[in-house]
């Protein structure tokens, strides 16, 4: 459709239908209304009308390199020229092969497996399927339960909105969802001692009384949509022990925090440990084009291999050839721009600056933030009640008409800037958080 008849049907568009039904919306509302994005460049996107927003949630917290990045345009360009599809149902081709081994080089060489989805919500699927088929190949029949954590977010297939703790209003009117799953609460650095201390013997109970029934367990590190709650590395590190001595697999969704948006490649990084299961996908090709992965431990590859058993899952596109040459390219840029390295330094100026520049803003509670996702929490002026989401959505909304796109939690505003922005696009941001913070009072 050309641009002058989309304007005529926006300038109509109470007599015309609004075609599409979006995520998460009613079928009633109409977009016409909303933010119509046109192009982008950069760490820049600009709507119908070509006025310019800076876009500080890269996206939908994919677009980790950019808009309009020269080398992975050129990679699809040509894979077009040679092939722009090929089934790794019945074959396999040497882009998805290199796609492979450089996502699993940033891996230790105990994870030396991959399977190709079309998202995080499918990587999550798959895993789900993993765990709980390793111990029915085992003998172990009675391990099927899959323990989730509330207020967690893992998509919504089937399976990962079975295992999404924070959906659950929604969900259950989808019903019934997958059988076997438990919803258990995990301490977070916000907890107060006692009330860490009671979570963390909670949950470790139920495991070790229940272990002989339960497959596995999936973790959100960071719970962002949940209000930026951060379960402590140290922890971490404790529960994956409880886990590997009652033989419950560890499953770590990355599919936000994997491919540097915390610094390091993925969060499992900072702990002492390799999970059984990675599930991974948004920056794994800079959201270019649909693409997810996960990744299998040895452990659980080799009583595949002895048992000759088949792990019955794939989709048509997953592993397409366009998405994995974009992934080639963005896994490149991601070492060439040392990008590990300017996260890490940007993420610190960024959280020490917005820390500065809001701390007399009386809505601004505290800045949080791990790398290039950042919490800015949001309180009422008496500094202890959080606003409501309704103020929330409503800041979010009127910081676009600054434009500044942002995302947002149910503590406040979240930060997710592209992985390569510079230190001037960085200062861009915060005056702007600045300048809105200092003159409205919510």
């Amino acid at each position: 459709m050309n641009t002058i008849n989309l304007r005529t049907m926006m300038e109509q568009n109470e007599e015309i239908n609004y075609p599409i039904w979006h995520p998460f919306s009613t079928v009633a509302k109409n977009y016409f209304n909303q933010l119509m994005i046109e192009r982008g460049n950069g760490i820049y996107v600009y709507d119908n009308n070509n006025k310019r927003y800076i876009d500080a949630c890269s996206g939908l917290w994919n677009v980790s390199l950019g808009y309009g990045n020269s080398k992975i345009k050129d990679y699809i360009n040509k894979q077009l020229d040679k092939i722009s599809y090929c089934s790794l149902f019945e074959h396999t081709n040497s882009t998805a092969i290199l796609a492979a081994n450089k996502i699993l080089d940033l891996l230790p060489d105990s994870m030396n497996k991959i399977q190709f989805t079309c998202s995080g919500s499918e990587s999550v699927d798959l895993a789900i399927k993993t765990m709980r088929e390793y111990w029915k190949i085992r003998g172990k029949e009675t391990k099927d339960k899959i323990i989730c954590i509330k207020k967690s977010y893992h998509g919504t297939y089937y399976g990962s909105m079975s295992v999404s703790g924070i959906t659950q209003e929604e969900t259950r009117r989808y019903g019934p969802l997958l059988p076997n799953i438990v919803d258990l609460d995990i301490p977070n650095a916000k907890m107060v001692e006692q009330e860490f201390t009671e979570c963390a013997e909670q949950l470790e109970h139920y495991i070790r009384e229940n272990h002989e029934s339960i497959a596995g367990i999936i973790i959100e590190p960071v719970l962002v949509s949940a209000g930026f709650e951060i379960i402590p590395i140290n922890y971490m590190n404790r529960l994956y022990k409880i886990c590997e001595d009652n033989q419950v697999l560890f499953t770590m969704d990355e599919v936000a925090l994997g491919f540097y948006r915390t610094g390091k490649a993925f969060y499992f990084n900072y702990t002492d440990f390799v999970p059984d299961i990675l599930c991974m996908a948004k920056g794994i090709n800079s959201g270019y084009l649909p693409l997810g992965a996960v990744t299998i431990h040895d452990k659980i590859v080799q009583v595949y291999k002895k048992s000759g058993a088949c792990l019955a899952h794939g989709s048509t596109q997953a592993g397409n050839v366009l998405a994995c040459a974009a992934a080639v390219a963005a896994l490149e840029e991601y070492k060439e721009l040392n990008i590990e390295n300017n996260v890490l330094q940007e993420g610190i100026y960024f959280k020490s600056e917005l820390a500065s520049k809001l701390n007399r803003c009386n809505n601004v509670k505290e800045i949080r933030g791990i790398g290039l996702l950042l919490s800015i929490d949001l309180v009422h002026e008496n500094k202890i009640d959080c606003l409501d989401e309704k103020k929330i959505c409503y800041i979010q909304s009127m910081l676009s008409k600054e434009g500044l796109l942002v995302y947002r939690s149910m503590a406040g505003l979240i930060l997710l800037p592209m992985l390569n922005i510079k230190r001037e696009e960085s200062n861009n941001i915060i005056t702007i958080l600045k300048s809105f913070f200092s003159n409205y009072l919510f």
